[in-house]
This record gives C-alpha cells, structure tokens and sequence, in this order.
C-alpha cells in the first residue's frame, strides 16, 4: 500500500467520524439530566410576554431570579463591582427547600459538590422593586420560556401574569431543563 495514498483516507474517515461524535455528543447533557436529575419546584412571578412570534410559550419569571445582596459571597460582590464585568458574572446558585418549593440558600462562583444548585450568569447592577425592601441582583438561568401545544398557553400564560404557577424542574449539575407548568394550590 502507498502510504501517501493512505494519509488522505485517513483525513476522509476523520472529517467523517468527529461531525458525527459532536452531534451524538449534544443530546447527553439534557438526557442525563432528565433521566438522572433531581425533580424541583420553583415559584414563578407574574409577567408579561413581550414576543408573541416564535409560536405558543408561557413566558416565566421565575421567583429565584432575583437575589438580595447578603445571599451573595463575597467574591461574587467583588466580582460584580470590577468594572470589566458588565457582562455579568457567572455563578452557581445553591438552592434549597423553603416551604413548597425551593429558595436561593447562597451564591457562588465556586462549584458546590453537594446540595442542589444551578448555574446562571448574574447581572452587575441593582434592581429596585417595590415588592421588595432591599434592591436585588438579576440572575439569568436561561429558564423563562416554556412552550406548549398550539392554542394550550392561553391559561397558562394568565396564570403566569397572576403569580399563579409553579415550575417543575429536573437539576443535575447545575443544569436545569423545564418539564412541566401548573397552578399552585
């Protein structure tokens, strides 16, 4: 065998084989953690939808999406005061059963090993709101849309405006994926 004749074989089976191994590989995050995660639920506040054309979709504000400043360890208010930041800071938020659903416990860059938390990126500047007494920082779980079947959103999105819903999720390591909507009792 010609082994010049063999080099471009084997750049036709590797231009082949490594696509296919990345676009097998996309899917394993989220199926491992629908199947392995932890179910939880979250406490949704009212909103309302600003962008009706990408088809039917609850838009959600999840309650743990605002956070008082004595939650946050200190690097993470180191962090968010560096003025190159104003991207926002990537955090992990450890979350734990308040009542029915779950709370923010503490914010972290670090990677907890244990507990249940999520990764999110917080936003480096305050927000004042009037249900609050303290200002808050915003962090983006990238969790806010859920879509439904056609023409099944309509209640689901009143009950979303009316604070009314609960957001089950299922968590493994940091990741969070949406699986269902429902009233709160």
């Amino acid at each position: 065998m010609n082994p010049s004749r063999s080099l471009p074989r084997r750049f036709f089976w590797i231009a082949l084989i490594v696509p296919m191994i990345i676009l097998l590989a996309l899917p394993i995050k989220p199926l491992l953690t629908l199947t392995m995660g932890k179910q939880i639920t979250l406490l949704t506040e009212p909103v309302d939808p600003r962008d009706l054309l990408y088809g039917d979709y609850v838009q959600l504000h999840l309650a743990i999406e605002h956070v008082e400043a004595t939650r946050l360890t200190p690097e993470v208010l180191s962090a968010l005061k560096n003025p190159n930041r104003s991207d926002g800071v990537p955090v992990y938020v450890i979350l734990e059963p308040q009542g029915s659903a779950y709370g923010i416990k503490q914010v972290t860059m670090e990677k907890p090993t244990t507990n249940v938390y999520l990764s999110g990126v917080i936003a480096p500047y305050l927000f004042e709101r009037p249900d609050r007494s303290s200002p808050t920082y915003q962090i983006n779980y990238q969790l806010d849309r859920y879509y439904v079947e056609e023409k099944t959103g309509i209640q689901l999105e009143k009950w979303a405006r009316q604070g009314l819903l609960t957001a089950y999720l299922k968590v493994k390591d940091g990741y969070g994926i949406l699986v269902d909507l429902k009233k709160h009792p």
